[in-house]
């Protein structure tokens, strides 16, 4: 079999360009790679007004608390612990370390609270958001074991 100058130059070029290829660290994408809602409750029937409101309040519910989650992981952005790992003040270390500890602490509460939620409207909760909780408690228990 041959192959032209072109199709080499493309087998040969290939590993250099899947290489460079640029990537997200496991734990974000295990966060935040999933598109749309994952739930999928069963819609109420539109003339049960009291099945429309528990729908809806518990709907906003779970929006809720997935949105103070994410608030929760992002107070400790990875600069975070650059910023830890750098300091020689104490106090500032300490400060970290209690700010990423809080965040991630609302983090899997709050991810509980939305997964609760979702199982309340007969949804599903699927691995990604049962992982998210397993991550951020994780984090927690790791920021807890740093000495500051």
């Amino acid at each position: 079999m041959q192959f032209s100058y072109l199709t080499s130059a493309l087998l040969l070029a290939l590993p250099i360009l899947v290489s460079a290829a640029p990537t997200t660290p496991a734990a974000d994408v295990a966060l935040f790679a999933r598109e749309g809602q994952t739930c999928n409750p069963p819609k109420p029937d539109q003339n049960d007004a009291a099945a429309v409101k528990k729908y809806n309040d518990l709907m906003a519910k779970m929006a809720a608390a997935t949105k103070s989650a994410h608030e929760g992981s992002s107070k400790c952005p990875s600069s975070k612990v650059t910023d830890f790992n750098k300091s020689k003040d104490k106090k500032k270390r300490t400060e970290i370390k209690n700010t990423c500890v809080s965040g991630y602490q609302q983090c899997v509460k709050q991810r509980k609270a939305a997964n609760t939620a979702c199982t309340q409207l007969k949804g599903t909760v699927d691995q990604g958001h049962l992982t998210a909780v397993t991550v951020c408690q994780t984090q927690v228990d790791n920021w807890k074991a740093r000495n500051p």
